[in-house]
């Protein structure tokens, strides 16, 4: 800690909302005096006693083991970590990503109000969900937060028919830190999950910070099948994945490590004039599946990272890609017409299936390791030697700014880093 964390009795606050991310300025709100909290018992009725506006502080450090999903009843509330903290020293948690006896916690937070705003802080070890959404939870933002070792889906958003649009994702991790779960979640079956979820949702927003291990290990999945030869495993589930009618999708500057399918936008052909996804971007991002990673029987039923299935206009630009031949491409099209897929860095090839067709002549698929600062940490960012070895093309006017919001030259370097 960098500094000493005292409760905020005068309501004084600095903004927090002024910065620019890139190309989009994000707009200051104005603050109400916020609640400040540092007990269990307090943060659990803040929450629960919560009026419209509410601003809901934790002030001290520590891992607060809550007894029940913390239920946001009303709109635009904030429930954030102290800004002298980091987002791991303030962690909300439950009973364990593979404990079915979760009592009245089997997500940290659910909401059917628009306007819910998490903040620089962590939500780890439900069964379910660490966030959940019902109908009427549309606007929804995360800016700072960590969501590590959930059962099943962290981020999930699934109200039908009512959707929940305008989500916004800002500098959050997503990540498992030993393995994924070893128990089926209410026959759902093995390795059934993901990051982010999203169905049916329009024009979220995912910017910034790092996912990483939601692809399951070759060991993890035959202890598995050791035990349970007839178990349903899923091998592929997406970090992101937005689908079942969704639409806009801008997904940048993520670092992304041993996610074998990183970002979707679609999954499913849905026929009948309708798409899984509808436009949207994949935008500037280093992603990396370490070498060995993949075992064999992975490898032959892999598809890639950045998929734009059943997503009509859905773009692929300057993303970073490094495979170590764990998987057969770096960007697939499927089932999708009018897909733009340019100036993206890989070391594997982009292949377009079930009939799909893309524009994009300058993706350069020859990438290497020794390109890039610390490829092992899944830091694609090029070196002097890759700065050297990696061509140029026309700055795209859908991909200004590159990984670290720098403005990009015309010409301007493939992949995700302009310098070197």
């Amino acid at each position: 800690m960098a500094k000493a964390i005292v409760p905020n009795d005068t309501g004084s606050r600095v903004q927090l909302y002024d910065r620019v991310y890139g190309e989009y300025p994000w707009t200051p709100v104005p603050e109400a005096t916020p609640i400040p909290v540092g007990t269990l018992q307090g943060l659990q009725d803040a929450v629960a006693n919560a009026q419209s506006g509410d601003i809901i502080e934790i002030v001290w450090p520590g891992t607060y083991n809550l007894t029940e999903t913390l239920v946001n009843a009303v709109p635009n509330v904030t429930v954030r970590g102290h800004a002298d903290a980091a987002p791991t020293d303030i962690v909300l948690r439950g009973a364990g990503m593979d404990n079915p006896s979760y009592g009245a916690r089997p997500h940290g937070f659910y909401s059917q109000q628009p306007g819910l705003h998490i903040e620089n802080l962590t939500i780890e070890h439900f069964y379910f969900h660490a966030v959940t959404f019902g109908a009427g939870a549309t606007a929804p933002t995360f800016e700072k937060v960590h969501m590590r070792d959930c059962g099943q889906q962290f981020l999930k958003a699934s109200a039908f028919p009512a959707a929940i649009d305008d989500g916004v994702v800002l500098d959050c991790e997503f990540y498992y830190t030993g393995g994924r779960p070893t128990t089926d979640h209410d026959g759902a079956g093995f390795f059934y999950g993901g990051f982010i979820d999203v169905h049916n949702g329009a024009n979220w927003l995912v910017r910034g910070g790092r996912v990483a291990e939601i692809t399951p290990t070759e060991d993890e999945i035959n202890a598995v099948l050791s035990a349970n030869p007839s178990a349903v495993i899923y091998y592929w589930s997406p970090a992101f994945l937005f689908w079942n009618r969704s639409s806009g999708t801008i997904i940048e500057r993520v670092q992304s490590i041993n996610c074998a399918r990183f970002a979707n936008l679609g999954l499913i052909e849905r026929g009948g004039g309708e798409y899984d996804h509808t436009g949207g971007i994949v935008r500037n991002n280093l992603v990396a599946i370490d070498s060995g990673r993949l075992g064999a029987t992975q490898i032959a039923d892999a598809d890639s990272p950045i998929n734009l299935w059943d997503c009509p206009g859905g773009k692929a630009l300057h993303n970073t890609v490094i495979t170590n031949a764990q998987l057969p491409d770096a960007v697939q099209g499927r089932w999708s017409l009018g897909l733009e897929i340019d100036g993206n860095l890989t070391d594997n090839g982009i292949r377009m299936r079930d009939g799909a067709t893309y524009t994009g002549t300058n993706n350069q698929l020859d990438a290497v390791p020794a390109w890039f600062d610390d490829p092992a940490s899944g830091d694609l960012r090029l070196n002097a030697t890759g700065y050297a070895a990696v061509s140029s093309a026309p700055r795209l006017p859908d991909c200004l700014y590159d990984v670290d919001g720098t403005l990009r030259a015309n010409p301007t370097k493939l992949g995700a880093h302009v310098d070197g």
